[in-house]
C-alpha cells in the first residue's frame, strides 16, 4: 500500500511508507535510476490515518490519500507541510 511518484522535474523521487505514517524524499538521477539522499518530508499524525496512494499536481504538491481516513490531503513537500484548506473528504 506504498505510494511513488516524482517531482515536476524528475529530481525527486518521492516515497509513501505507509506502515510508518511516512511521506519521504530522495534525490533522483534520470539518467541512472539512482536514488540518495533520503529524507523525510511529511509524517501523518495517527489519526490523519494511513497514508496510501499519491500523486503530484501541476504546482508539486502532493496529494495524498488516507487509508482509513476517508479523505484526501494536499502536502506542500517543500515546506514540508499540509496545505491549508485543502483536504477532500471521500
Amino acid at each position: 500500500m506504498n505510494g511513488l511518484d516524482w517531482s515536476l522535474d524528475h529530481k525527486i523521487f518521492y516515497y509513501i511508507d505507509s506502515l510508518s505514517y511516512s511521506v519521504d524524499a530522495f534525490d533522483y538521477d534520470l539518467q541512472t535510476g539512482q536514488i540518495s539522499n533520503h529524507r523525510s518530508v511529511y509524517k501523518l499524525d495517527k489519526d490523519e490515518q494511513i497514508p496510501g496512494r499519491m500523486c503530484i499536481d501541476t504546482e508539486g504538491k502532493l496529494w495524498v490519500a488516507c487509508f482509513h481516513g476517508g479523505r484526501v490531503i494536499r502536502l506542500d513537500p517543500v515546506a514540508g507541510k499540509k496545505t491549508p484548506n485543502c483536504e477532500v473528504a471521500c
